[in-house]
């Protein structure tokens, strides 16, 4: 990331500063493109995007585990009193 900062700030060369990191100048032609558009992470921001991820995707389980509980209440409601899904369909005809 560093390289394609500098190569960036300072619009020196790509082959000179490819050299000078010892890197490929294709490799920071690539590097150039992808910084600009945010696309070049940081071993820190890869860290905080994946953790992130896990993160997310822990809400969404969660998530998924109360929606299923919410349904077993609402069998075990009507299964006790089918009453009330009578009720609510004739108040919302259509259903």
């Amino acid at each position: 990331m560093e390289v394609a900062k500098e190569a960036l700030k300072k619009r020196a060369k790509e082959a000179e500063v490819a050299a000078k990191y010892n890197i490929a100048p294709s490799r920071l032609s690539e590097w150039m493109e992808l910084f600009p558009e945010g696309k070049l992470e940081t071993d820190e921001q890869k860290a905080l995007r994946e953790e992130n991820e896990k993160l997310r995707a822990k809400q969404y389980e969660m998530l998924a585990a109360w929606i299923a509980a919410c349904c077993r209440m609402l069998r075990l409601l009507l299964a006790q009193n089918p009453f009330i899904f009578v009720c609510a369909k004739s108040a919302r005809p259509g259903l």
